[in-house]
C-alpha cells in the first residue's frame, strides 16, 4: 500500500514525535519541489505502521519556459492546475516564471460566484486539485472571459461622462441633448460592447499570431 502523506500518516500508529518529524521533513522538501509518497504496512487499517517515505522529483522540461513565453507573446495568460501540494506548485511556478499567487482548490469551495471569479482571474495557479475539480476552474474562466473587456467598459464609462456634459452644457456646433437621450446613447454603447467583445478578442489574438 502507498499513498499521499496527508492521507496515510493519520492512519499510522507510529509514535507521535516520529510522525511529526516525518511531516516536517516532507514539508521541507516540498518547498524544493519534491513530492512525497508514504509507504505503510499492516494487516488491517487499525494496525498500520509507517515504513518510510519515497520522495520523487520531476524536473521541469527545458522547453516549458520557452513555450510559456511564446503563449504570453500571443496574449494568452498561462495558469497551472495540478494535484500536487501547494509548496511544490509554488516551487514549480517560480521555475516557470508563472508568478507566486498560487491557491488551493479548497479556497474556492463554498464561495459566492463573484468571489471565485476574482480569485481565479488573479491567481497564477491552483494546487491539490482532483481531475473532476478542473472543470470548476475552466467553467469560471469561461464566465470571466465572456464578460466585456475592461478596456471597452472603461471606454463606455468615458462616453457616459462626455455625453452627460454635452447634454447639460452643449458644445459649439452641437445641439444639447436631453438626459433621456443621453441614457439612450449609453445603453446603445453597452449593447455594442457586448456584441463586439468576442470578435475583438479573436481579431487581437490573430494579429498577435501574425507577428
Amino acid at each position: 500500500m502507498k499513498g499521499a502523506v496527508t492521507t496515510v500518516l493519520p492512519l499510522c500508529k507510529n509514535p507521535k514525535d516520529e510522525l511529526s518529524a516525518v511531516e516536517e521533513k516532507v514539508e521541507s522538501l516540498a518547498t524544493k519541489g519534491y513530492r512525497a509518497i508514504a509507504v505503510p504496512k499492516g494487516a488491517t487499517q487499525d494496525h498500520m505502521k509507517l515504513l518510510g517515505i519515497a520522495f520523487l522529483y520531476d524536473k521541469v522540461r527545458p522547453d516549458s519556459l520557452n513555450l510559456i513565453e511564446e503563449l504570453r507573446d500571443l496574449g494568452i495568460k498561462v495558469k497551472m492546475l495540478t494535484g500536487d501540494a501547494l509548496p511544490i506548485v509554488k516551487e514549480v511556478a517560480e521555475q516557470l516564471h508563472l508568478g507566486g499567487n498560487i491557491i488551493r482548490i479548497s479556497d474556492l469551495k463554498g464561495n459566492p460566484e463573484e468571489k471565485n471569479l476574482n480569485l481565479i482571474e488573479k491567481s497564477d495557479g491552483f494546487a491539490e486539485i482532483y481531475p473532476e475539480e478542473k472543470f470548476l476552474i475552466i467553467k469560471n474562466l469561461q464566465i470571466w472571459n465572456s464578460r466585456p473587456s475592461r478596456f471597452l467598459l472603461l471606454a463606455v464609462a468615458a462616453d457616459l461622462v462626455v455625453v452627460f456634459f454635452i447634454s447639460i452644457l452643449g458644445l459649439p456646433g452641437i445641439v444639447p441633448i436631453s438626459p433621456r437621450a443621453a441614457l439612450a446613447v449609453v445603453g446603445f454603447s453597452f449593447v455594442i460592447v457586448f456584441l463586439i467583445n468576442d470578435p475583438l478578442k479573436v481579431m487581437l489574438i490573430r494579429k498577435l499570431r501574425q507577428r
